[in-house]
């Protein structure tokens, strides 16, 4: 997805075309926006002074963002933007496929080359790669911990996600990783399944390890305050659920499962996740 953040408090998406919804996603959506605005939860964090400086730095920035009108890899930028309640517009609802297709690789792009979006532009600056662009842009907006042992783990645990989202996502394309899951489903099927039943549960696992062992005991992945790891791991869980259900509801992991509920009920991201700026779910990935 590519944001551009025209100001400290604007920023533009440039990511997945808009596609009108069927009727039954859109009652879906604005059940889910009547609840969120009934949610009452603690206040979202505020963005300290140094933060907000931090993100004046970061004016202009643009973020490239997915192709398909569906959540994709950019969904984990989106959520760092709808956190820091930073305004955007995901271009790519507007310039569509073609837009990504000529910012990205037929010469759009004048920075520094990045090889898929979602990415990232600040002027001439561009930066691409999933969790470095959440590490980079959790400074900007205080969503990393100052101390840098604990933002190396904060690191840690998005590289972690990459490869869980990674390995979810090739179970269903096995035959051909670059090729629709719809050319091969029977094939799938098998290493849906393995994934489910064996890998699904190690990373849900790990995900409480993780949580227990945090001597803050802030119910955050790290330290005492919510990370732009917690935005991710939320993300991978809210994809487990999507699609990979029946293992997902069989896994014994309670802190995990409370956590994503803590983080989708956070009142910034529970009004994106009932907004219209909130993209549809794939069927046929773990994106």
């Amino acid at each position: 997805m590519c944001a551009t953040l025209r100001s400290v408090k604007q920023a533009t998406l440039i990511g997945a075309p808009r596609t009108r919804l069927p009727a039954p996603v859109l009652r879906h959506l604005q059940q889910r926006r009547s609840a969120a605005s009934r949610c009452r939860t603690a206040p979202a964090r505020s963005v300290s002074p140094a933060a907000a400086a931090a993100a004046a730095a970061a004016a202009a920035a643009v973020a490239v963002g997915d192709m398909s009108g569906i959540k994709g890899r950019g969904e984990y930028v989106r959520l760092v933007f709808e956190e820091a309640g930073v305004p955007y517009k995901d271009m790519g609802q507007g310039a569509g496929f073609a837009g990504i297709m000529e910012f990205v690789w037929k010469g759009g792009n004048t920075g520094f080359p990045i090889r898929a979006p979602p990415a990232i532009r600040r002027g001439d600056f561009t930066l691409s790669g999933t969790p470095v662009v959440m590490a980079y842009l959790g400074r900007q907006y205080g969503l990393m911990p100052a101390d840098p042992a604990a933002a190396a783990h904060v690191e840690q645990l998005l590289a972690v996600v990459t490869d869980g989202v990674g390995e979810g996502r090739l179970a269903f394309h096995p035959k051909d990783h670059y090729a629709s899951h719809k050319t091969q489903v029977e094939e799938s099927v098998p290493y849906i399944r393995q994934y489910g039943e064996q890998r699904l549960p190690k990373y849900l696992a790990y995900w409480e390890a993780v949580l227990a062992a945090n001597p803050t005991q802030s119910g955050f992945l790290v330290g005492p305050e919510l990370t732009v790891a917690d935005l991710a791991v939320y993300q991978y869980m809210a994809a487990a659920q999507q699609h990979y259900r029946q293992w997902y509801d069989a896994v014994e992991a309670p802190a995990a499962k409370a956590h994503q509920a803590r983080i989708a009920a956070r009142p910034r991201i529970a009004a994106y996740l009932g907004s219209e700026r909130c993209l549809p779910w794939d069927s046929d990935s773990m994106m």
